[in-house]
């Protein structure tokens, strides 16, 4: 289970949260899993969940294909370990810009995870002064980063079929089905209909590998 739910539920550590914290590096599982935490407990239904939302690093891990070329098999688990929507967004818009180094993922890897584990002990000491966090807008802040992150990777046009297919699949799929199955449903039928190189720089040249210059 997520530190956050470990905290609200089982009254763990911090010392076992920070654990937790490396181990399991996946903010958005440990989300769903501390809104499903809850009487009467499904435990098939939770790892289901987890499982599905944590899918979308199969195509996370295909578009990271070319940065990893040439890397041993430990370096490359252990880089993907570090890899989460932010620090794969940003490289991925850097690699468009020019070359880029497996390195810039993982620094920024590092970097979430320091911050991600600070909120979250600052949260187990401090959430309870906050009893309702949508009166702030705090619960926005998830919602506003991930379309940050969704604009950094736009390049016009010849993205908006990908977008919109992708868009409209994940939305009936949210809909009609049950679960999270429309984060890979909306990935995976939205992506024939993205440009063959979709990594590619802006000007439609293969993104270069390499050192990130200082």
């Amino acid at each position: 289970m997520g530190p956050e739910g470990c905290a609200i539920n089982i009254g763990c550590t911090r010392a076992e949260m920070s654990a937790m914290n490396v181990l399991m590096f996946a903010g958005s599982a440990q989300f769903v899993m501390v809104d499903m935490w809850k009487e009467p407990l499904s435990v098939w239904a939770v790892a289901m969940a987890v499982f599905v939302v944590n899918l979308r690093y199969v195509l996370i891990g295909a578009s990271l294909r070319q940065l990893f070329h040439g890397q041993p098999l430990w370096r490359k688990a252990a880089l993907m370990h570090l890899v989460a929507d932010e620090n794969w967004a940003v490289t991925i818009a850097e690699q468009r810009k020019g070359a880029v180094s497996p390195f810039f993922l993982f620094g920024g890897g590092v970097l979430l995870l320091c911050a991600w584990s600070f909120g979250t002990l600052s949260g187990n000491l401090l959430g309870g002064f906050i009893r309702q966090p949508e009166q702030y807008g705090l619960d926005f802040a998830f919602i506003a980063v991930f379309a940050a992150l969704a604009l950094s990777l736009w390049r016009g046009r010849t993205d908006m079929g990908g977008w919109l297919v992708a868009a409209v699949l994940a939305f009936l799929a949210e809909r009609y089905l049950p679960g999270k199955w429309y984060i890979m449903i909306g990935g995976v039928g939205g992506g024939p209909w993205f440009p063959p190189c979709w990594n590619c720089s802006e000007k439609g040249e293969p993104a270069k590998i390499g050192r990130t210059q200082p």
